[in-house]
């Protein structure tokens, strides 16, 4: 029970972090939180995420950087203050020691964002008795979708290009719902065969682009809500088709899985993002 004490703890702490990267950080309130002496702060605080304290501050907000640089059209000095640093001149000298290349360059260059800081190492042991299943029924869905085809890192590309989309037509994501499919699991399949749909909801024809349009099935579907950040997300996955599934009476429809991004990372931050996970059911 320690454990699990000391997890609710320091999960508050790292929402706190992630929560507040804009600000100064001040060790007295993340110890405050942890209610911890500075002392023991530190050695659980490593213990618990495998890097010291400014470590973890410093990663958050490069990783925060990247996805800003690289789907935002922020200025360098905006982003700068978005994550903390007092000037551009500052963070860029900080960005580039993190990935060996200015900011600028990395928004002109860059092909993947890093993936983000390791999240507490036990905290799977006290998520995952609280995935809840439902049984939904969905209407047709249209999307307009890039169809991304290759090795994952690539995947932010395809992401750029939805995007630069869905500004042009206006669907902004408080507007547009965001949908995913999953045509594999990308740890087993050839890189180079690996499918993934990222969409839009919207009846407007993509003709002409890049994109197109395809349709989510009416039907029955098993939906588990996930809250968390993405790349964690495997496990609820498997939780549908190891435990739910083969403890249901139910049978797989003949359509891929597929997931609604119901908030978006980094307007949100990770802790806080909520995924819809379906399973279409016979």
């Amino acid at each position: 029970m320690q454990v699990v004490s000391y997890l609710s703890r320091f999960e508050k702490v790292c929402a706190y972090i992630n929560q507040h990267l804009e600000q100064p950080l001040r060790l007295s309130e993340l110890c405050e939180l942890a209610h911890l002496s500075e002392f023991h702060f530190h050695r659980q605080f490593s213990a618990l995420t495998g890097m010291p304290l400014r470590q973890y501050i410093r990663l958050q907000r490069m990783h925060k950087a990247a996805f800003y640089l690289m789907y935002r059209n922020h200025s360098v000095q905006r982003i700068s203050e978005m994550i903390g640093f007092e000037n551009a001149e500052s963070f860029s000298r900080a960005f580039k020691q993190q990935y060996a290349q200015s900011p600028t360059d990395y928004r002109k260059h860059a092909n993947t964002v890093p993936v983000s800081v390791q999240k507490l190492r036990f905290t799977s042991q006290i998520t995952e008795h609280k995935m809840q299943v439902e049984i939904t029924e969905l209407p047709s869905l249209t999307l307009a979708v890039i169809e991304h085809q290759g090795p994952q890192q690539h995947l932010p590309q395809s992401i750029a290009k939805l995007i630069q989309w869905r500004k042009k037509q206006g669907l902004s994501p408080d507007k547009s719902r965001t949908f995913n499919v999953f045509y594999h699991d990308p740890d087993d399949v050839n890189p180079a065969e690996y499918r993934i749909d990222v969409g839009v909801l919207t009846d407007i024809s993509p003709e002409g682009s890049e994109l197109k349009q395809k349709i989510i099935p009416a039907g029955r579907y098993a939906c588990l809500r996930y809250m968390g950040a993405w790349h964690h997300m495997r496990s609820a996955v498997e939780y549908l088709y190891g435990e739910w599934l083969t403890e249901s009476a139910e049978e797989l429809a003949d359509f891929p899985c597929f997931c609604e991004r119901i908030n978006l990372y980094p307007e949100t931050p990770e802790h806080q993002l909520i995924t819809d996970i379906y399973l279409p059911l016979a």
